[in-house]
């Protein structure tokens, strides 16, 4: 007997029979060969009625002791622990419902689900899904307002549905419950066509009660301006609930909606808002322990709270900086881009899911979302560092590299120095320890010394006030420090005191620390005039989050006690921190008034800004005592701080990854306006390193290319670690840095000026390029050197990306063909470097210090054709460290044809003269040499000749000719055409005392090429 399957097509034709309107595709086909056969299929029945009844039953009995296991065994737990009803919503959908209890939790409320299954990272209990009917009905589960229009731009929100967890309170206790707001006023404002906000706050409440705080540049509202992006408030369905719509009106995308299904949460001491993004490309949200660009995989939640960690790990839910901004990508074929901002020094909370959507939390203070409609990635970031300040341009020598020590005692300075010398590894600065040594004048010896030797010193500074005899050692402090009330029926406040490491006796131990009051300027001056080093060249300030060391999990119960409904999210805001519920000092002339009941803490509201004010307290202290350009690095950071200086994460171990780590924070702190950020090569603590070469081979690589380089001195006291070969990898690694370092000051220049980055993911030079967007392990710096470190372990080689154009090997000048993507081998001494087609950087060979450098070596212009045989780039020139902007200064721009240079020169107050005349800091302006790459031909013949124009009327002049196969070389197989110029770019005869402008002229030939 045969028997074979025939495909049968569905067919929904009425008119067939029924068993041609069957929904089965398949039929078996039984064709017999002969009557006989009947015989065997009644023997065959037999048998299988046999098999039945001996195996097929039992095995029934058996699946239904396993379905009733599986089955009913949950039924009956689910009895037991009586959930309010079926497990339906995706974990994409879940809102929590109960956001101030621990996840461990059993209580929901009846208007929410329980899912007593959920994993550790999922949400337990949260809102139950809406229907149409409910909206309908008007029976709305999530919390939401309704809204009703005044004027064009403003709107009186009335609470609607109040969240579950928060009792409708008819008192203003605040330690009971968060006190929900049942009125609140919503404004919009329009600023210039690329940035409009929306402020959400209570009615009675002032719209500057909370902005008064922050030192933005706020533009007034225009009505007239036709924004790039349209902004709604109102759902699409007949009932008038609010739902806050952001829409670009050239492409319909929507860049925030709150949408349906998300709740809206606005009481005093807990505020939620949550949007739906247009996709999962988003980027920011800092500082935090996310990838660069946020994982929708799986919820996710992290906080915005300045927070010291003494051993970081990649679990740590907060950091040291607090930066409540957001870049989305809305349309990755076209490159446009969005920013959002929400503006708040409290505590902030972000979540996010796969759905994909973000939710913000936040502890107190006003909803102003900030909106940034580019519509390039780079365009937004301008926007964004317009309305918060511009980067502070750094000192040339802060580019430098930096070693640091860790002890109290001072290092010994010959020994510190000889070494690096010894190794030819060029050193701009020294940097004590941020503990205070008592020993002031040994420490102003060593400070003469190293200014002695050109070598600069780093002060690295603490905000704590430290006591060994427990008292403040001032009078004057005790007015001006942070307060706590004595007891809670005692209103007098008294000085609040932690615990903080310090100096004694060339020892470390801990001492009684106070907290100046820093956001009030007569404290700021205070701790500017006794605390600051006057010696010093620059500051690292550390441990200013700031840092209380008796503070454990629960150490805060006057907040734990006082405020219970926040008991679980409390405890651990504490840690190392002050308790957040302090009072600002008696002198403070903030605008938050200590003795108001409806504030948790005057100080809860700006402790992600202390760090702020530490930096705008050094920095206005240093221009005054020394009228020089200042230098900071701090490790607390806030909106803006980009504009005092930049960020050190000093408390990092020596692991691969914190490597990444270092990568990622550097890349998040560009979109932060802080491009000026750094880690130490190899963690902070020398017994946390992990004994392997090749990590810090690979770290001192990545570092050297960063904006700021810093080792501490575990280096010189564990010589024998490192081999030859790891001594050759750092030396080339800080030369290589030492020879861009024209480049790297013009790239800040441009930062501080335009709102420029200087390092920068691929994406802001190839916004159009979709899997720019997905790499985390190669940067820019600026627009010509494209960075491909290697960040992972007992690796040969790595993938290279590179995006469309041409691109030259750095070290070679060999071309890399464009549109390929690549494997790039990996060199034990040089990081991979590549230069983009198009462009030209100024390099310049090292000596031992940046100030030995500029007065003895001159430029070398080096740079690669396009497809279209063009090149081009930029010089900019001061002395290095007077205030900025600077009055004098020289801007030099190159322009290459592939016959021809063209070199503008602009120089501001007769800059050269005054940089040729005095007696220190000269600076070397010859040009040496041009490289360009991607000549394929030597020029015929090998004459090169140098013409000056006269700005006036464009006449040439010749000058001189280049000749020779000495002045002139080309090599073939490269295509690499170097010409020795030594061109001085001071040489300008038509000058007058503002400004003056001359232009050079280079001119060569080819056999074959034709123009």
């Amino acid at each position: 007997m045969e028997s074979k399957y025939v495909d049968i097509p569905l067919n929904n034709n009425d008119n067939d029979d029924e068993e041609n309107t069957s929904t089965t595709i398949q039929r078996r086909i039984h064709q017999q060969n002969s009557t006989a056969d009947k015989q065997n299929n009644n023997d065959l029945h037999v048998m299988v009625r046999k098999i039945f009844c001996n195996h097929f039953v039992p095995f029934v009995g058996l699946f239904a002791l396993c379905a009733f296991i599986g089955i009913g065994t949950p039924m009956i737990w689910n009895q037991i622990w009586k959930p309010n009803s079926n497990v339906t919503i995706e974990t994409d959908l879940r809102y929590d419902c109960s956001p101030l209890k621990p996840k461990k939790s059993e209580k929901c409320s009846e208007i929410c689900k329980l899912d007593q299954l959920a994993k550790y990272d999922e949400i337990r209990c949260y809102y139950r899904m809406e229907t149409s009917e409910d909206i309908d009905d008007d029976s709305i589960l999530m919390p939401r307002y309704s809204i009703e229009q005044i004027d064009d731009f403003n709107y009186l929100l009335s609470l609607k549905t109040p969240p579950p967890f928060i009792h409708d309170q008819k008192n203003d206790d605040l330690s009971k419950d968060p006190i929900i707001h049942r009125k609140l006023s919503l404004s919009i404002r329009y600023h210039n066509p690329n940035h409009s906000s929306v402020l959400i706050k209570p009615i009675h409440e002032d719209e500057t009660l909370w902005s008064k705080n922050f030192d933005f540049n706020y533009q007034p509202h225009n009505s007239s301006i036709d924004s790039e992006a349209e902004i709604t408030v109102e759902n699409d369905l007949k009932n008038n609930y609010f739902q806050l719509k952001i829409r670009r009106k050239s492409t319909d995308a929507k860049l925030f909606d709150m949408g349906s299904h998300t709740p809206f949460i606005y009481a005093n001491g807990y505020i939620e808002i949550t949007t739906l993004l247009v996709n999962d490309i988003m980027y920011g949200l800092g500082q935090s322990n996310q990838p660069f660009r946020h994982n929708f995989s799986i919820p996710r939640k992290w906080n915005l709270l300045n927070q010291y960690h003494d051993n970081l790990t990649m679990n740590a839910t907060s950091l040291f900086g607090s930066h409540p901004f957001y870049l989305g990508i809305d349309n990755p074929k076209q490159g446009n881009a969005y920013g959002v901002l929400l503006l708040n020094s409290f505590p902030i909370q972000a979540i996010i899911n796969a759905r994909p959507s973000l939710t913000l939390r936040t502890m107190g203070g006003h909803v102003e979302l900030h909106f940034f409609y580019g519509p390039r990635p780079i365009d937004v970031i301008r926007q964004l560092q317009n309305f918060i300040h511009k980067p502070a341009m750094p000192p040339y020598w802060s580019l430098g590299f930096h070693m640091c020590h860790t002890k109290c005692s001072l290092p010994e300075f010959t020994k510190t120095i000889d070494k690096l010398h010894s190794l030819s590894i060029p050193i701009e600065s020294d940097c004590g320890t941020s503990l205070k040594i008592s020993d002031q004048n040994q420490f102003n010896q060593f400070a003469s010394q190293l200014h002695n030797a050109k070598i600069h010193w780093i002060s690295a500074t603490i905000p704590h006030l430290l006591t060994t005899d427990g008292d403040l050692s001032q009078d004057q402090w005790n007015k001006n420090v942070l307060m706590m009330k004595k007891s809670d029926t005692d209103t007098k406040r008294i000085p609040y005191s932690g615990l903080m490491t310090g100096c004694s006796n060339n020892v470390a131990q801990n001492q009684k620390a106070y907290f100046p009051d820093l956001f009030n300027r007569k404290s700021r001056n205070l701790y500017s005039e006794n605390e600051l080093n006057s010696n010093a060249d620059g500051f690292i300030l550390d441990w200013n989050t700031p840092v209380n060391l008796a503070n454990g999990n629960h150490s805060c119960l006057s907040m734990l006690n006082h405020y219970k409904w926040n008991y679980y999210y409390f405890a651990s805001l504490n840690n190392k921190n002050p308790c957040l519920d302090l009072l600002l000092s008696e002198s403070s002339s903030s605008s938050l008034i200590n003795d108001n009941k409806q504030t948790i803490g005057p100080y809860l509201a700006l402790h992600n800004m202390y760090g702020l004010k530490h930096s705008q307290a050094v920095y206005e202290k240093f221009i005054k005592n020394q009228r020089k350009r200042p230098f900071i690095m701090s490790l607390a950071t806030f909106l803006g701080s980009g504009r005092y200086g930049g960020h050190i994460a000093t408390p990092i171990n020596g692991t691969w990854e914190m490597l990444q780590f270092s990568m990622k924070q550097m890349l998040d702190f560009s979109l932060f306006g802080i491009p000026m950020s750094g880690f130490p090569v190899g963690g902070y603590k020398g017994e946390k390193r992990e004994k392997n070469g090749n990590l810090m081979r690979q770290w001192y690589q990545l570092a050297s290319m960063q904006p700021f380089m810093i080792a501490y001195s575990g280096y010189l006291q564990s010589e024998t670690q490192y081999t030859e070969s790891l001594e050759n990898t750092i030396r080339s690694a800080i030369k290589t840095r030492y020879r861009i370092l024209p480049y790297l000051y013009t790239l800040f220049y441009r930062a501080s000026t335009d709102g420029d980055l200087v390092a920068q993911p691929l994406f802001i030079q190839f916004p159009t390029d979709i899997l720019t967007y997905k790499i985390q392990n190669q940067y820019m710096l600026g627009s010509a050197l494209m960075i491909s470190p290697s960040l992972e372990q007992d690796r040969s080689s790595i993938m290279v990306h590179f995006p469309k154009g041409r691109w030259y090997d750095f070290y070679s000048g060999q071309i890399v063909w464009n549109n390929d993507d690549g494997v790039a081998e990996l060199s034990v001494v040089n990081i991979n470097i590549h230069l983009r087609g198009g462009h030209m950087v100024i390099i310049q060979e090292s000596s031992m210090t940046i100030e030995e450098t500029r007065e003895n070596n001159g430029f070398q212009l080096y740079g690669g054709f396009d497809r279209h045989r063009q090149a081009s780039g930029e010089l900019y020139l001061d002395s290095g460290d007077d205030l900025f902007p600077a009055k004098r200064y020289m801007q030099v721009f190159f322009q290459a044809e592939y016959t021809n240079l063209t070199i503008t020169i602009q120089q501001n107050e007769d800059f050269c003269r005054a940089m040729k005349n005095q007696l220190q800091k000269k600076l070397n302006t010859i040009l040496e040499t041009v490289k360009l790459c991607g000549v394929i031909e030597k020029p015929n013949p090998y004459l090169v000749d140098v013409y000056e124009i006269n700005p006036s009327n464009d006449q040439m002049k010749k000058l001189r000719t280049i000749s020779g196969t000495k002045s002139i070389q080309f090599d073939a197989k490269l295509g690499v055409l170097v010409i020795k110029t030594d061109l001085d770019l001071c040489n300008v005869p038509y000058s007058d005392r503002h400004v003056s402008i001359n232009k050079f002229f280079l001119n060569w030939n080819y056999t074959k090429y034709e123009i």
